[in-house]
């Protein structure tokens, strides 16, 4: 991925019934073990949580499943969709990602071909001001999906946990 052409998130919806009918271009997931994130170090944009593309035939909960295994190691439990946003592929085609929420269920070391680098879960987790001014986080992480997301996903996991 070209830095230089990323745009951010464009029109987020957190509205279950606004959820596109077509199937998402890409996945993301807020992975909570205990009460923090898992977050994953992509060589080229830096750390980010787990995701990416949706391949054929496959539902976005499987590629949440299979993203969150090959980047971290991760096998998820408690998988719910939290919101879709627009993003603008390096072609200039707009696409849609769909943002979930997990819980961490086991993990495992992840695969040897993995192309992340590392895996890290911060103590305390690490809150939307200190990831916008932190610069080894991807900047896919510091637009408005990560800071609107982020309270909504952690409120929903403290809530699984009551």
């Amino acid at each position: 991925m070209d830095l230089s052409a990323w745009q951010p998130a464009r029109d987020l919806h957190t509205d279950f019934e606004r959820r596109s009918v077509q199937p998402p271009h890409s996945v993301i997931v807020f992975a909570f073990a205990f009460d923090s994130l898992v977050w994953v170090r992509h060589p080229l944009r830096g750390w980010e949580l787990p995701g990416g593309k949706v391949e054929p035939g496959e539902t976005a909960e499987e590629a949440v499943k299979r993203e969150a295994w090959e980047e971290a190691g991760l096998t998820l439990e408690h998988i719910a969709w939290l919101a879709e946003y627009t993003i603008v592929l390096p072609t200039g085609v707009k696409a849609v990602k769909w943002v979930y929420t997990a819980d961490v269920y086991d993990v495992a070391a992840r695969p040897h071909d993995s192309e992340i680098l590392d895996v890290w879960v911060p103590r305390p987790a690490i809150d939307p001001a200190t990831v916008r001014q932190c610069h080894t986080v991807s900047p896919v992480m510091k637009d408005e999906m990560f800071s609107c997301l982020f309270p909504m996903a952690r409120q929903r996991c403290l809530e699984r946990r009551m």
